[in-house]
């Protein structure tokens, strides 16, 4: 028989890991004869078996998605925040990574940046697997999904929905050549959906794992104590310092946050600028009642992003003077190598200076006040 399948997420995004489901249902069909094509686009009506796979929930789906009941559905994105495995003949079966060597007729593939045709090299060389089925265990037999040649495991790249969540996770990973012995003992662990941690004991056992640089993903959710940022810039530097997410309103209260939460950031965002620590802010849908503190939260973005891209790299000389965010969004014009369509324009951040003034002094005067913060007595202090 011959089966259509379509990775949406594949081909609406430039650089995304592969599908897991995916890759275990075409070896299977492939274990059975069956010729499976990976599609560029959404054909159903060209086969009379059609699999659709999509793992992100960002609404986007083909016109018309649900007037084809005969197309099969799978990934996260039709069940998000837990597992659903597929029959355990199939999850037993070792990914199909030839099916997404469709990447290289893709047009753009001549015109990809080095960093992003080393993650894919890197993606092709993985063992992708699963560490639990049921989201909360390890599983017993999960070397039985690993492929049968006898070359050493550098990189294995897992599926699992939060693995932070999955008793013992931490101890079967650091352990995994009990299961595979081709497993090398540096073997980096990266991952598909961001490990959730709300506590820095857990975030920092997270940094001990071996990682693998560009493909490790963990998300703090709610703010951060300001007196675990020295420890952690330190191990993060080590570790995932490129692949942390930071969401900043998990779990606050609103009244909170605009008033006294978001002053605490901002010295907290002055800290990775002065460490050259990146993170990714994000903040939950439909957080904010007033609309203006989203602008105010993509400001905030974009000088994190700009400050800390470079390190302390040769273009750094073009940063300097440019530490308080007054500083930056005064110098916006003159930082024509840096910009890009979606950022904030200075006629927008004036706007956005005027709304924090009205709405809150303290935080505007750091704007001017501040372009540095230290720990003292557990606390970050601006200077």
């Amino acid at each position: 028989m011959i089966y259509g399948f379509y990775d949406i997420d594949f081909m609406n995004y430039t650089v995304i890991p592969f599908n897991l489901d995916l890759m275990k249902l075409s070896a299977y069909h492939k274990r059975k004869r069956d010729m499976v094509i990976l599609t560029t686009d959404f054909i159903p009506d060209k086969f009379r078996n059609y699999y659709f796979f999509k793992d992100y929930d960002d609404g986007r789906l083909p016109d018309n998605f649900y007037t084809y009941d005969w197309v099969k559905s799978f990934g996260m994105a039709f069940h998000p925040g837990h597992a659903v495995p597929l029959p355990i003949e199939v999850e037993e079966t070792p990914p199909d990574l030839h099916c997404y060597e469709r990447v290289f007729e893709l047009p753009d593939w001549q015109n990809f940046s080095r960093k992003k045709k080393k993650l894919y090299e890197k993606l092709f060389g993985a063992q992708h697997m699963k560490l639990s089925l049921d989201g909360h265990t390890v599983w017993r037999d999960l070397s039985k999904q690993f492929n049968s040649n006898d070359d050493k495991i550098k990189t294995l790249f897992l599926y699992d929905w939060n693995l932070n969540e999955i008793k013992y996770a931490k101890e079967a990973i650091k352990d995994l050549r009990k299961y595979k012995t081709t497993v090398s003992k540096s073997a980096r662990i990266g991952n598909k959906f961001p490990i959730q941690v709300d506590n820095s004991e857990d975030l920092f056992e997270w940094c001990n794992i071996k990682t693998a640089k560009d493909l490790f993903l963990v998300q703090y959710n709610g703010l951060m104590e300001d007196a675990i940022f020295p420890e952690y810039v330190k191990k993060a530097e080590e570790s995932f310092s490129q692949q942390m997410l930071y969401n900043v309103t998990d779990g606050l209260d609103y009244n909170y946050f605009i008033t006294e939460g978001i002053c605490r950031l901002y010295l907290q965002i002055l800290y990775f600028c002065n460490h050259y620590s990146r993170i990714s802010l994000i903040y939950d849908d439909n957080y904010f009642l007033d609309k203006r503190w989203v602008q105010v939260m993509r400001l905030f973005s974009e000088f994190l992003n700009l400050m800390t891209s470079f390190g302390k790299s040769e273009y750094k000389f073009r940063l300097e003077g440019l530490n308080s965010m007054y500083a930056f969004c005064s110098h916006k014009k003159s930082m024509a190598l840096f910009n890009e369509e979606t950022w904030i324009t200075k006629e927008e951040a004036r706007e956005i200076f005027g709304f924090v003034r009205e709405n809150n002094y303290e935080l505007f005067k750091m704007f001017y006040e501040f372009s540095k913060s230290e720990l003292k007595g557990g606390e970050l202090v601006g200077r």
